[in-house]
């Protein structure tokens, strides 16, 4: 499911049905999108939900800027209510309060999908606690308990817990439990012919409402909205960075200034609400140039360019490397780069962590297969983890230095 996956007529609820008949004329549509309809809130949302992706580009626009200009007073309710997982799924990609996240956390309603996001990008330690708990979800979606295991913000206490609820329940190791539950690569493929669009169908955005519009006709599908101005045609991340480093910073400098201390958790989420809240072009410029908190955020964004200039970003350190090289949902066009940064593969850490990654190309793979130690190449050999070619060659490679040793 993507971050922001529209709802059709059918889905909306009988009362909102009422409310915004199928044959709507644009100027009830706009109302609606306005939130001047009379309804409650739920069918508000549901509507406001499915009208952000009207045909008519005002209609949608008034809509999506409805959708995020609703105070948390509304959504306090709104999150605990019986919803379309489509709708739960956006605000899980939104920069909300502690107190909201738990209600999406706790609604029966949201998908595992969700659920496995939020455990995959959450630092609190009482929401994470929360999906740790839940042991219906744990058995049902392995695909949460890999996000909790390599979220490091879990606790150990947390790890261990779950490690032994899911040991105890599947007869299984964790590990095996996660790898038995991933799809093949030739079962993968079907599910994504399923999500592409309908020939001829409008590019959605993959990040869902910026609060100043939506993308036009003709953004690329790989971007996300754009308020007014579409990226030319020319657009390049060079470009971007030539003109990002020789303009002024227009940040607000705790946005460019590494903080002293770690920031608590309201001031991180009063961060990532403002960053989520800027149009894409400045979240690629942030991620250019801004500190290691803006990076930790946009790093997550589900715009594969935003992720792209964090790692463009000179202010990066290897330590975050580290941990990108070690991130096993990272797009594969990322791990290229990674790969191709001649100073960070001159860190064994982050060569050794590449080869872990199934996302690495395989022949950079085994191109870096024989920097490692004997020790870490043994490990790899007999791996069922790694591809079946980089097991043999690392077997291979073992076998030859423990003969001359």
């Amino acid at each position: 499911m993507r971050p922001f996956e529209p709802l059709t007529w059918e889905e909306l609820p009988e009362s909102a049905k009422t409310m915004l008949p199928q044959d709507s004329t644009p100027a009830v549509k706009m109302m609606a999108a306005r939130s001047l309809l009379p309804m409650g809130t739920r069918d508000l949302i549901s509507v406001l939900f499915f009208l952000a992706a009207d045909e008519d580009r005002a209609i949608r626009r008034a809509a999506r800027q409805s959708l995020t200009d609703l105070p948390n007073e509304l959504l306090r309710n709104l999150l605990a209510d019986v919803i379309s997982p489509k709708i739960l799924h956006w605000f899980a990609h939104r920069g909300l309060t502690e107190e909201l996240y738990e209600r999406i956390l706790l609604n029966r309603a949201t998908a595992d999908e969700s659920v496995a996001y939020l455990g995959e990008i959450l630092d609190n330690q009482r929401l994470l606690n929360i999906v740790s708990y839940n042991q219906e979800r744990l058995l049902r979606a392995p695909e949460i308990v890999a996000t909790l295991l390599h979220n490091r913000n879990t606790s150990l206490e947390a790890r261990e817990r779950v490690r032994a609820f899911i040991e105890l329940s599947s007869g299984r190791s964790i590990d095996e439990f996660i790898r038995l539950a991933q799809p093949t690569e030739a079962a993968a493929e079907p599910e994504e012919e399923a999500a592409a669009p309908p020939e001829g169908a409008e590019a959605r955005p993959l990040e869902a409402v910026p609060p100043e519009g939506v993308a036009e006709e003709g953004a690329p599908e790989e971007y996300e909205a754009l308020p007014d101005d579409e990226l030319p045609p020319d657009f390049t991340i060079e470009k971007l960075i030539r003109e990002v480093f020789e303009s002024e910073d227009n940040f607000s400098q705790e946005f460019l200034v590494d903080p002293d201390e770690e920031l608590s958790s309201n001031r991180r989420v009063s961060l990532t609400n403002r960053i989520h809240k800027m149009r894409v072009l400045d979240k690629m410029r942030l991620a250019l140039k801004g500190n290691i908190e803006a990076r930790q955020i946009l790093i997550k964004n589900a715009n594969k360019m935003i992720q792209e200039c964090v790692l463009r970003n000179p202010r990066t350190t290897i330590e975050e490397v580290i941990r990108f090289a070690k991130d096993k949902t990272m797009r594969e066009e990322l791990i290229r780069v990674v790969t191709l940064h001649k100073e960070w593969t001159k860190n064994y850490e982050v060569v050794h962590q590449l080869c872990w990654n199934p996302k690495t190309p395989i022949t950079t793979a085994l191109k870096l297969l024989n920097r490692l130690n004997i020790k870490d190449v043994i490990a790899i050999s007999k791996s069922k983890q790694v591809p079946g070619m980089l097991a043999v060659t690392a077997r291979k490679i073992a076998e030859a230095k423990q003969k001359f040793r």
